[in-house]
């Protein structure tokens, strides 16, 4: 859309913050993911807040290109989970339990916002 011309700009701070987990976090592989996984919802929940690809409001359908986005990046977001558990990192208990509870709580956000949203 025209008039939401500034989501450039918080496509490259996402893409900027994706490039960035690796490199500061680079001891700590749950702490890779983990900010990882938040880094993506936070940004999967602002396009579809603000909803920068919204076709002509003639052709609203539930699948657009800001419903396909986020429902691709939450996939991504479960390849992402699912790779953590290959992995050879020690943790307790406790913290896999909330680390389960933060994503699942923040894609229910997303899918929440998409629904109040559309």
């Amino acid at each position: 859309k025209p008039d939401r011309y500034y989501f450039g700009i918080i496509v490259l701070t996402r893409n900027l913050m994706i490039c960035l987990v690796p490199i500061l976090t680079n001891k700590n592989p749950s702490m890779q993911v983990l900010i990882m996984a938040l880094v993506l919802i936070f940004f999967m929940l602002l396009q579809v807040w603000f909803r920068p690809w919204r076709p002509d409001p003639s052709q609203v359908t539930f699948l657009d290109a800001n419903t396909i986005d986020a429902g691709l990046v939450s996939g991504c977001i479960l390849l992402l989970l699912c790779g953590i558990l290959t992995t050879d990192f020690e943790s307790t208990k406790a913290s896999v339990g909330t680390f389960g509870h933060v994503i699942l709580g923040s894609i229910a956000a997303v899918i929440g916002s998409t629904i109040v949203v559309t």
